[in-house]
């Protein structure tokens, strides 16, 4: 968001209703005024209604906080000529009050459309889509610590991977964490585990993990859970090989005499998933590249078998973890 100071209309737009829901609560702090001046509107309100009522004065002060959501004046969707007219200069009237902080939380923004046009031009418009790693780590770093309680990274970053990616929810796992450890308590990955609602992801990471370990009926047990969800299995045949020619580059580059960091950017990890390296050169060590490319051939032979109706994908899946 700008620097220059506090403008009076903004518009965050996007999928990511966290964001949107942060940079209007960081706007609002800016903007002082009486609570009974703080208003909030949706697309079920009359937009032409609602901003005539705003432009009329208040018994408890000059200030008014307006926050609309989802309003869709901003999508493709047509609205009459008279009526993006009048909106229009409701919005320009308010947007030069400085008594006024108008505040526009929306799914989609078309730059084509003339109200879009014209509070690009009166304020400041924000894309909130898609937030990256680190970021989202501050942010579970810093809730953590408000709560007195700390986090490991690997566990952080297990969290990230392993649950629905949405920061709404990790908030959400992430105050069951701090309730269970308790003030001056330590998140670690066993704990992630144990309390928080994980995605598939997290159990074919389990069961990729047991294949390198060398745990075969611990593998078996995680595919016959897994493979009760057909969806899971389309998954598996992707992850398993994946897995195993992972862990022959990494084989490949420690031969090389390659750093943690050059095999993260190899691998196109971020810089603080170095323990996932860690743990794939340990796994490494526990094979020969014969034994890798064997597996990882068998795989493709596997899958083949599937596509070719000569096995079914359980039989495939099975064979798989005896390969």
């Amino acid at each position: 968001m700008s620097e220059t100071g506090l403008k009076r209309l903004y518009v965050f737009h996007g999928s990511n209703d966290y964001l949107k829901d942060l940079n209007a609560r960081r706007i609002a702090k800016k903007f002082k005024c009486n609570n009974m001046n703080v208003y909030q509107y949706s697309a079920s309100d009359d937009m032409l209604e609602v901003l005539a009522d705003m432009a009329q004065p208040s018994l408890f002060g000059d200030e008014k906080r307006i926050i609309f959501t989802n309003t869709g004046l901003f999508s493709s969707k047509a609205i009459s000529q008279n009526m993006e007219d009048s909106i229009a200069q409701y919005l320009t009237q308010l947007s030069e009050d400085e008594s006024f902080l108008l505040i526009f939380k929306e799914n989609d923004f078309d730059k084509r459309k003339k109200l879009s046009k014209i509070v690009e031009r009166l304020g400041e418009v924000i894309v909130c889509e898609k937030m990256e790693q680190p970021e989202k780590l501050k942010i579970i770093n810093s809730y953590v610590k408000a709560q007195g309680v700390s986090i490991q990274m690997q566990a952080a970053v297990f969290l990230l991977t392993n649950t629905v990616d949405d920061m709404q929810n990790i908030l959400s796992e992430l105050e069951k964490l701090c309730l269970y450890v308790g003030p001056g308590g330590d998140i670690n990955v066993e704990t992630v585990k144990k309390i928080c609602t994980l995605t598939v992801n997290a159990k074919i990471f389990d069961l990729n993990d047991a294949l390198a370990d060398r745990k075969i009926e611990t593998a078996l047990a995680l595919m016959n859970s897994l493979s009760e969800d057909k969806q899971n299995i389309s998954m598996m045949f992707v992850m398993i090989p994946r897995n195993w020619i992972m862990l022959y580059d990494v084989k490949l580059y420690s031969q090389n005499k390659m750093t943690s960091q050059e095999i993260l950017a190899n691998l196109g990890m971020a810089p603080n998933m170095s323990f996932v390296v860690q743990k794939l050169l340990r796994q490494s060590k526990g094979f020969s590249f014969e034994e890798l490319t064997n597996k990882i051939n068998r795989c493709c032979e596997l899958d083949e078998a599937v596509k070719n109706g000569i096995l079914r994908d359980s039989q495939a899946l099975e064979l798989m973890i005896f390969a």
